[in-house]
C-alpha cells in the first residue's frame, strides 16, 4: 500500500525525498506543518512506520481519518491534559519506534515557519532520544488549510541531521527552551538550503 501511494504521489506531485534518515530508532521526527497532507507525505518519505501525535481536530478530518487510524496516529486533546497521548508516545519510543511531532503545534496559516513549542524538546529530554528535523516543501501549495481539494504542485520532503539531547540537564526547562530553539533553527536552515518548493 505504501509503495503504491508513493508511486501515485510521484506521478501527481513529482514527490521526492532528500536525505532519508539512517539513524537507528527510537527517535522523534520534527517537521514543519503547513497542510493536512503533511503526515501523509512524511510517512511516505520515511523508511519506517511513524506514529504521529496530532490534534483531535486534524485526526477527525474525514477524508484523512482512515489514514490516521490505519497508521495508528495518536490524537491529542485540546480541551484537557494530554496525559494519555504522551503515555502512548512514550510506549512507542520504548518499543523502538519513531514518533512524529509538529513542533509548531498547529498548521501554519500562511505557509511560513511559526514559533516552536517545547513539546518535542520535553519528550526528547524525558525519553533521552534524538530528534530529526524535517522540512516539507509544496504541500501548502497543493493543499493549504482552507482548500477542499488538492491543486497541482510539486512536493519534497527533506530530512536533516539528528539533534541529540544532553544526557543529564540540570535545568530541564532551560534545556527544553534551548533544544526547541535548535530544532526550529534546523528546520529553517533546511528550508533556506533547499530553496524553492516548486523546484524539481
Amino acid at each position: 500500500m505504501v509503495g503504491m501511494a508513493r508511486q501515485v504521489f510521484r506521478v501527481l506531485f513529482g514527490f521526492r525525498v532528500v536525505n532519508p534518515p539512517t539513524l537507528r530508532p527510537p527517535y522523534v521526527l520534527a517537521p514543519n506543518h503547513v497542510s493536512f497532507l503533511d503526515p501523509v507525505v512524511v510517512q511516505l518519505a520515511h523508511p519506517r512506520h511513524v506514529t504521529f501525535l496530532m490534534t483531535e481536530a486534524i485526526y477527525r478530518v474525514r477524508p484523512l481519518r482512515w489514514f490516521f487510524r490505519f497508521w495508528e496516529a495518536i490524537p491529542v486533546p485540546e480541551d484537557r491534559a494530554p496525559g494519555e497521548a504522551l503515555k502512548a508516545a512514550f510506549r512507542t519510543i520504548r518499543s523502538g519506534g519513531v514518533v512524529g511531532i509538529y513542533p509548531e503545534g498547529q498548521i501554519s496559516p500562511n505557509g511560513t515557519l511559526q514559533e516552536g513549542k517545547q513539546g518535542v524538546a520535553m519528550i526528547m529530554l524525558r525519553a533521552g532520544v534524538p530528534v530529526v528535523p524535517v522540512a516539507i516543501f509544496g504541500t501548502y501549495e497543493v493543499l493549504p488549510r482552507q482548500a477542499r481539494f488538492p491543486r497541482p504542485g510539486r512536493i519534497r520532503v527533506v530530512f536533516g541531521d539528528p539533534i541529540f539531547p544532553p544526557e543529564t540537564p540540570k535545568d530541564r526547562k532551560g534545556a527544553a527552551r534551548e533544544l526547541s530553539a535548535r530544532v526550529m533553527e534546523a528546520i529553517a536552515a533546511l528550508q533556506a538550503r533547499h530553496g524553492d518548493p516548486q523546484r524539481a
